[in-house]
């Protein structure tokens, strides 16, 4: 019996598939030993290909950088559709949250790389601190509409302030992710995101 032929890759399709490599060596490169330490020629390596190939393909760390980040918000906007669709308002802001609790249990290692890389970004100038500004934008501005559209359905109070609100909520993300990379044993993830949401519908719906 013939063995079956196997199908021969495209040439976006070969690409995808290294930079996929790619992205999950710089991934592991970074958890191990920060982002200022991690090379393009380490991340080639690790990836299995020559030291040379990340340099090819990228140009800089800084792109590479850029486009992990781009790959990794792509991966949590996929998640965050999925508990969101056909929700607005209160809910929209529960289905975020779940979407939160999901990212962090199931991919702890690309959300723990990205955060230490936007830690480690904040204190310069670069194309990786303004593309980490747009994505903060982006949440602030679902959040803030999603709080709108509560107010305006009354599933939340007229006096809460969308815009604040929406700034609040980010907080709560970013602080909460800050301290689980910091001490993940010190977090107890379901728990501490469930009380939160539990405390959030408390202020938020209408008495």
């Amino acid at each position: 019996m013939s063995k079956p032929v196997k199908k021969k890759l495209t040439q976006s399709e070969r690409v995808a598939l290294s930079d996929e490599k790619m992205f999950e060596a710089a991934i592991a490169l970074i958890i191990e030993q920060g982002v200022n330490n991690t090379t393009l020629k380490e991340v080639g390596e690790r990836a299995g290909f020559s030291r040379g190939m990340a340099h090819y393909r990228f140009g800089s760390k800084e792109n590479l950088l850029v486009e992990l980040i781009s790959t990794s918000n792509h991966h949590w906007r996929n998640n965050l559709t999925q508990y969101v669709t056909q929700k607005d308002g209160l809910n929209a802001v529960m289905g975020a949250l779940e979407a939160f609790e999901m990212q962090l249990l199931n991919l702890a290692d690309e959300t723990r790389a990205l955060y230490i890389l936007w830690f480690e970004s904040v204190g310069h100038d670069s194309s990786v601190r303004d593309r980490l500004s747009q994505i903060h934008a982006h949440y602030r501005d679902d959040i803030s509409q999603w709080i709108a559209e509560g107010i305006e359905e009354q599933t939340i109070r007229a006096d809460v302030n969308p815009v604040f609100m929406a700034q609040q909520i980010c907080s709560f993300f970013f602080g909460f992710i800050y301290q689980w990379v910091v001490n993940e044993e010190s977090v107890d993830i379901r728990n501490s995101i469930s009380d939160y949401r539990k405390n959030l519908v408390r202020l938020l719906a209408p008495a």
